[in-house]
């Protein structure tokens, strides 16, 4: 199971909206939807049809006008980095407005804002609407009934220029400096678990190009019975394009650590049950939060582990989740509980409260599939019924990156193909792998989502379950 990323929006005015009126662009004259031309259609894989003939069309007109603004942005990794980040405009980005079954689309490019208004006829709809760049990605809303399901920005993927290296550093004032073991965590950093009396530490940091996330070090000094100790806390130590130093000396500032015993119930009945759960993560990852009365600061979307918490398999329905963690220096904003079944799929937990004996109870989802048998683009249909959930999302991936996301404005679909690109766009141009997934999550949120990454990137859901499945193109 691979963690597909993920967005707030608003409806702009749009320099670009003469594609939206069939207008004429004497450079670049839009593809508006007409009567069929020999133009070939940009099918997801740059492919032809299952009968060998080269796709023409559209063979169905669906301008109008319906006007759907679209706002598409984009930033490092292709999410939001925090609560208020609304990302840049993606400029010159393609974008296809089409109807379900590929037979009529309208084509644009959007301003130097990231925006374009295009003009249809609703009731030819629901449509999906795809914007896609190369040295992006492609992004998708699927199932667009009316303007009011374009409201969020669209969050186009963004491939990360990343450079991984070294940072060491000498370890110094631990309770039992022969016994006791250390952890150490950042984001964009490798996570430390040493052996026994540690004097140092070497391990690998992750450089982003563009992006100034610095390394925020999350200590821990953990005793033979896997019992934390001591915490200790060394925040915005400046990022570094090359090698790093970075000393940690303990000083026991932390309170000592507190302990939770948490039940997860994983639902009885559904797309993916207790019984069926193969895997667990033995541990669990926490967002470092560093509090004060003057300073409140967040590593980033990157999680660091702050604490220990062991995770044991379900028994029947109910999971144990053992947790301990500082509380005030090194207090998590959550912790990720993770079940995996045999084939892959999965179920996500973030766990925000702390009460100790408290219990948290995961509803089923009933549906999840992306059919299990595809073996290429066209064979993909996505049927999802994620009722309980707040968002439903798709993605394709490789073993390295998010290609492609597609977000539902609805909980429910059935059958739902992958859409045609823009012309300017084919498949090939953003997918670097022979073989890639495509995954559907549905994603609960603590509030109701303003923005169509809540859950997938910058805010962390209740819970989560995925369901994945192999292509080859």
């Amino acid at each position: 199971m691979r963690t597909i990323l993920a967005s707030s929006i608003f409806v702009g005015t749009v320099a670009a909206a003469l594609f939206a009126c069939g207008g004429t662009d004497p450079v670049n004259p839009p593809n508006d939807g007409g009567p069929p031309s020999d133009s070939p259609i940009s099918k997801p894989d740059g492919s032809k049809d299952a009968a060998g003939d080269v796709n023409v069309g559209p063979t169905v007109d669906i301008k109008g006008s319906d006007m759907l603004s679209i706002s598409a942005v984009s930033g490092p990794g292709g999410f939001p980095r925090n609560g208020s980040d609304k990302g840049k405009g993606v400029d010159g980005a393609g974008v296809r407005v089409e109807n379900l079954d590929g037979t009529g689309w309208i084509d644009g490019t959007t301003d130097a804002n990231g925006k374009i208004s295009i003009g249809v006829t609703l009731t030819k709809g629901p449509f999906n609407v795809t914007v896609a760049k190369v040295g992006f990605g492609i992004a998708s809303v699927m199932g667009v009934t009316s303007a009011a399901d374009l409201t969020k920005l669209i969050w186009v993927p963004q491939p990360l220029v990343t450079k991984e290296l070294n940072i060491q550093g000498a370890i110094s004032g631990l309770k039992d400096a022969t016994n006791n073991k250390i952890q150490i965590d950042s984001a964009w950093f490798a996570t430390v678990f040493s052996g026994a009396g540690p004097k140092n530490y070497t391990t690998k940091h992750v450089y982003v190009a563009n992006d100034t996330v610095p390394v925020n070090l999350a200590g821990i000094e953990i005793d033979p019975s896997n019992n934390a100790v001591q915490g200790e806390w060394m925040p915005d130590v400046a990022r570094l394009n090359g090698p790093m130093t970075a000393d940690m000396t303990f000083d026991n500032k932390a309170q000592l650590p507190k302990k939770s015993l948490i039940t997860i119930n994983v639902a009885s009945s559904g797309q993916l049950t207790g019984p069926m759960i193969k895997y667990v993560g033995d541990l669990t990852t926490a967002k470092v939060a560093w509090t004060n009365t003057t300073v409140a600061k967040q590593v980033g979307l990157s999680a660091a582990y702050v604490g220990i918490a062991v995770l044991g398999k379900p028994v029947g329905t109910a999971a144990p989740l053992n947790v301990q963690w500082f509380d005030a220096l090194l207090k998590p904003d959550y912790a990720s509980a993770f079940f995996t079944d045999q084939a892959g799929n999965g179920l996500s937990v973030n766990v925000k409260d702390f009460t100790d004996k408290g219990m948290i109870t995961v509803p089923a989802i009933t549906k999840l599939d992306v059919g299990a048998n595809a073996a290429q683009f066209s064979d993909v249909k996505i049927t999802a019924d994620g009722t309980g959930a707040d968002l439903l999302v798709g993605s394709v991936t490789t073993t390295t990156d998010t290609v492609w996301l597609m977000y539902f404005p609805g909980v429910k679909v059935s059958n739902a193909r992958l859409p045609g690109l823009p012309a300017t766009v084919q498949f090939g141009d953003v997918n670097g792998a022979a073989n890639f997934y495509v995954d559907v999550a549905a994603i609960k949120t603590p509030t109701k989502p303003t923005d169509w990454s809540e859950g997938v990137g910058g805010v962390i859901s209740d819970w989560s379950y995925s369901y994945s499945a192999q292509v080859t193109p």
